[in-house]
């Protein structure tokens, strides 16, 4: 028996109370998530970027993160924006973004999860990946920071609740550890579908080639040599930070 026009039928007030109490759980749920990935730790002992002769990059990670809390949690694919430390040309302290990556899909429990993925990187700029990442650790021996930021999100408690609109922020210490021999590196993450107009490309690999073989004296191959690197927690606090000109002064 089919309800009246305009009544909503049986189908339509199970969604509805449906609705409302994952509304309620949300309300409940969400601060309780924020907190846990707030509090969650990721560490890359082994992290290795090749770049490109394109404004690409493929980036290789083994992956160690630790989930607190008393649940499980599904990590939807996300966006990631990755930044490290720069100056401006007064040399004053800057945020410089070295570029964007989608993090797979990561199923992880309580505790430590042991997470292992390849993913491509669209470079915001050749010139500063390699000025203010990889040479400072592969010539001048330093450590660098690597800012890994989340914007937006969305995991499943259990597998089952979504949680969507959660923000990350990770602060980590690299150094490098050495250079790999040279590779070839699959089309999909140097030559993408929304790959940039040839004019982009080609003055991409010419500050590529100029720089790096300028400074590393890599092979014939070098666009295609990976820098592997190690990247832990971060001993500094982020807590007493003044932020200026998206920069951390204290």
């Amino acid at each position: 028996m089919m309800a009246p026009t305009g009544i909503p039928g049986p189908v339509d007030i199970i969604k509805c109370c449906c609705f409302v109490l994952y509304l309620l759980g949300l309300v409940v749920v969400w601060p309780i998530a924020r907190l846990i990935v707030s509090n969650t730790t990721v560490e890359l002992p082994y992290s290795v970027m090749y770049p490109c002769s394109t404004p690409y990059a493929m980036l290789t990670n083994d992956a160690t993160i630790h989930l607190p809390g008393p649940f499980a949690a599904v990590l939807k694919p996300y966006n990631t924006t990755l930044s490290t430390d720069g100056v401006d040309g007064a040399g004053r302290p800057i945020r410089v973004n070295i570029g964007a990556a989608t993090f797979p899909s990561m199923s992880l429990k309580h505790g430590d999860n042991a997470v292992d993925f390849t993913t491509g990187v669209a470079l915001a700029d050749t010139k500063s990946l390699l000025e203010s990442f990889i040479l400072p650790m592969f010539v001048d021996n330093k450590t660098v920071k690597l800012y890994i930021d989340v914007p937006d999100l969305s995991l499943d408690v259990f597998g089952l609740f979504p949680v969507p609109k959660l923000q990350m922020h990770k602060v980590l210490t690299c150094r490098g550890t050495r250079t790999t021999a040279p590779k070839e590196i699959p089309d999909e993450y140097c030559h993408p579908a929304d790959a940039s107009a040839t004019a982009l490309l080609e003055e991409a690999n010419e500050i590529m080639q100029q720089m790096v073989s300028r400074r590393l004296q890599p092979s014939a191959k070098d666009q295609y040599q990976g820098y592997e690197m190690k990247c832990g927690l971060d001993g500094d606090s982020e807590a007493d930070c003044i932020w200026s000109r998206n920069a951390c002064i204290r």
